[in-house]
């Protein structure tokens, strides 16, 4: 019965903004589509979150890329966003940088995403050259 009157999921959650000024929202949205349906009806719930992450055009996405986001705008701390992620949440990125010295520096490192792993590098006082994410 559930996936015949289901019409959607939206989930909220408020954290503190980095600049002190409030809160801001975090949101993930699930709609019943034929899919979800079926999942629900089969009970395979397990195969929503790939629905929801393939169903980018009709808007659905989970909590995780919000909060990653928000981080990546600038909106929320870096900590606070890895304390609100659901696991898995990090990625590796291998990076080729410079130095203040102009010298190559490369390596690994881990962060929720590419912008967040660039801001990281900055913050150590590289000029990234090239980034990649590790699959």
């Amino acid at each position: 019965m559930l996936s015949e009157c289901l019409q959607g999921i939206i989930a909220q959650k408020l954290l503190p903004r980095k600049d002190g000024k409030g809160l801001v929202l975090a949101t993930e949205v699930l709609l019943a589509t034929l899919a979800v349906r079926n999942l629900i009806k089969t009970a395979d719930t397990g195969q929503i979150p790939s629905i929801i992450q393939t169903s980018k055009k009709l808007k659905m996405h989970n909590m995780n890329s919000s909060i990653v986001e928000l981080c990546e705008k600038g909106l929320i701390d870096f900590q606070l966003a890895k304390q609100h992620l659901i696991p898995p949440f990090n990625k590796k990125f291998t990076y080729e940088a410079r130095n203040k010295k102009g010298e190559s520096v490369k390596g690994t490192i881990e962060a929720i995403g590419e912008d967040t792993a660039v801001t990281l590098l900055q913050g150590e006082n590289l000029v990234v050259v090239s980034i990649e994410e590790v699959t």
